[in-house]
């Protein structure tokens, strides 16, 4: 669609999880869509990444230690979580329940 076209190859240039929408990209690039040619070429060049700002020489972290296993519904419990792709949703579970014997305990437990 010409009147959203510029607006939507902006948006999927920056767009990483694509899963098998790429190959519905793909084919229309090589069908000569001149916007999923740029998005292709933007990919290929990664510009998702390089258009961001420089990373910072010196990076503070804290870093959990956890006795016994973890898994990924310690980070991010599944009901909260349930979307794979979803980072945003993820980071907000992130370590919301209190661990059995963890040194690690959320301000409120659940929340």
């Amino acid at each position: 669609d010409a009147e959203v076209a510029g607006v939507a190859a902006e948006g999927l240039k920056k767009t990483l999880l694509m899963f098998d929408y790429f190959n519905d990209v793909a084919a229309k690039a090589k069908a000569g869509n001149a916007k999923a040619q740029e998005v292709m070429q933007s990919w290929a060049d990664g510009e998702w990444f390089t258009s961001r700002p420089e990373v910072e020489k010196k990076i503070t972290v804290t870093v959990f230690k956890v006795p016994g296993e973890t898994n990924t519904d310690d980070l991010s419990p599944a009901p909260d979580a349930w979307s794979r792709p979803d980072i945003p949703l993820h980071y907000l579970a992130m370590l919301k329940n209190t661990r059995p014997d963890a040194a690690f305990k959320p301000e409120e437990d659940g929340k």
